[in-house]
């Protein structure tokens, strides 16, 4: 995608695409899946990766930004995972 429409682009699809999985992790609270606790965890992180991805609109070093977002794409991943896990096991 940077290659067609340029890095700038493709750093505001990131960060909507960010807003919208962690709206869509959210969720699973809002329609009963999850608990309390899940929520707070994944709300925590997501908006720790947000404002990761949020930075990236005036960055000037897009690929230290690019690799900051990957390693808090697999830490949210995780996160959630493990969450997802033990969700029915918390309140």
């Amino acid at each position: 995608m940077p290659v067609v429409k340029g890095v700038q682009s493709t750093i505001m699809q990131i960060y909507i695409y960010t807003v919208l999985y962690v709206l869509s992790t959210l969720a699973l609270t809002v329609y009963g899946y999850t608990g309390a606790v899940y929520f707070i965890i994944m709300f925590v992180f997501g908006a720790i990766w947000i404002r990761h991805a949020a930075e990236g609109l005036s960055t000037e070093e897009s690929e230290v930004w690019a690799r900051h977002m990957f390693k808090g794409a697999m830490i949210n991943l995780l996160v959630f995972c493990a969450a997802i896990s033990v969700g029915p096991l918390l309140p």
